[in-house]
């Protein structure tokens, strides 16, 4: 990345460069325009002041010679020198020439010449002026040229290779402290990588890089959480697979030895079976959960009447909650049949109510409501009058086994994983889902999904 910026720099400068030598030479281009025009406008004024120029004697007067001396002295001319034009060519009137001699042929009233005087190049103005029908030759002549370049182009080499200079230590400067900052970042990913999720980058700034760096902490933090979460997870789920194991493992030891009559073994049957149970469905539970969280699932939407779906799938449940002393109450209202996933519903519903049931006091109540929020969204709702949540836990309630560890079941029954699945479930099927929950009042589950009436 250094180098890139530093090329980058370069080309910039060079094309800077490039711009600025186009720019200097268009300008010299003008101010050599803008000069030779007043060049040709001052010999026009010398032709006016010279007035004619005496034929006969093929010489200028004292009078006009004084003139050009005068105004060779004012403007600073190198040359300044004076002709006229007769049928056989020029005639020169200036004494000791040194320009006019060896300027070309004159076909036009202005030129820009170059002529050689003493084995060096002089920049000629030449300008032809009819003055009362006397063809009068100005030529103006310098050394330096027209305009001094000089004066152009030693302060553009100057200030191009001080900006080259200037640009290159600059780019070195500012790529040295933001290559220092990325090896930080680097070195903070690698880090990362090999597993110390502790890594984290100093944020200075709020450029790009510092954005970045606040990205890669909160990351890195996401990480770290995410990993203790999984650590806390599969503690909880191998206590909660090694308590049935325990069960199971006692009572074949058990029968293996012998130590079971008959009277008891009915008794062991039932125990061996509800174990089992509680071992299926934890893993069911987890298997079920793992191809939900990597999306591996399909959904089979088709026409349902989902209040009829509902009104089954409670009168279900119906039968777990009655031999535990809890009332069941519905309360479904109709609606058209519409576009979803069969399956999906009984397993979001089945859940919902599972968790309520494991919460619910004896003699406790399980509400189960179906309704329209607007033309294109319905409302499932489960309400339990268990102990309820407290404020601060409610955010995390749907993350895996949150709830079974930080609350005491009233029955322990299940994976304690419902709520994980029914948050993905929920999700999957384009809706959400929210918890509303009161210490001592118990807790209402509000799942809202997409429906459009087919």
């Amino acid at each position: 990345m250094r180098v890139r910026l530093l090329v980058g720099t370069l080309l910039v400068a060079l094309l800077m460069l490039g711009v600025g030598g186009v720019a200097a030479v268009r300008i010299q281009q003008n101010v050599a325009a803008d000069a030779q025009e007043r060049l040709f406008a001052q010999a026009n004024r010398i032709a006016q002041v010279i007035d004619r120029i005496d034929t006969e004697g093929g010489q200028l007067s004292r009078r006009q010679r004084n003139l050009i001396d005068e105004w060779r002295r004012i403007a600073n001319y190198e040359y300044l020198e004076v002709g006229y034009l007769t049928p056989t060519g020029l005639r020169i009137t200036t004494d000791n020439p040194q320009i006019l001699p060896n300027v070309g042929e004159l076909d036009a009233d202005r030129a820009v010449q170059i002529v050689k005087v003493d084995g060096e190049d002089v920049n000629v103005a030449i300008r032809i002026v009819d003055n009362s029908g006397q063809e009068i030759v100005i030529a103006i002549g310098s050394r330096a040229g027209v305009v001094d370049r000089e004066l152009f182009n030693r302060p553009m080499v100057v200030a191009t290779i001080v900006g080259l200079l200037a640009a290159i230590g600059l780019s070195l400067l500012v790529s040295q402290q933001l290559g220092k900052r990325i090896d930080a970042l680097s070195d903070a990913a690698g880090a990362v990588a090999g597993g110390d999720f502790s890594a984290r980058v100093e944020i200075g700034g709020s450029d790009e890089v510092a954005k970045l760096a606040r990205s890669f902490n909160d990351m890195a933090a996401e990480l770290a959480d995410a990993q203790r979460r999984e650590r806390d997870f599969l503690m909880s789920v191998g206590h909660d697979l090694r308590t049935p194991l325990t069960t199971i493992r006692g009572y074949a030891e058990a029968l293996d030895a012998g130590r079971v009559d008959e009277e008891r073994m009915p008794r062991v049957a039932s125990v061996l079976h509800a174990q089992t149970q509680r071992l299926a469905r934890l893993i069911e539970d987890l298997m079920l959960l793992s191809r939900l969280e990597a999306r591996e699932f399909s959904m089979r939407y088709e026409a349902v009447d989902l209040t009829a779906h509902v009104a089954e799938a409670v009168e279900v449940l119906a039968s777990k909650a009655e031999p535990l002393d809890i009332s069941v109450q519905p309360d479904l209202a109709q609606l058209p049949v519409g576009e979803t996933d069969p399956d999906r519903i009984s397993q979001i519903v089945g859940n919902l109510f599972d968790n309520a049931l494991r919460y619910s006091p004896e003699g406790g109540t399980v509400r189960v409501s179906l309704r329209a929020a607007n033309h294109n969204t319905v409302i499932i709702s489960v309400a339990d009058n268990g102990p309820g949540i407290d404020p601060e836990d409610i955010p995390h309630v749907f993350e895996r086994l949150y709830v079974a560890q930080r609350y005491q079941a009233v029955r322990p029954e299940g994976s304690g994983l419902g709520l994980a699945i029914v948050a993905q479930l929920v999700d999957a099927l384009g809706g959400t889902v929210q918890v509303e929950s009161e210490l001592g009042q118990g807790t209402t589950v509000h799942v809202t999904l997409p429906w459009q009436a087919g």
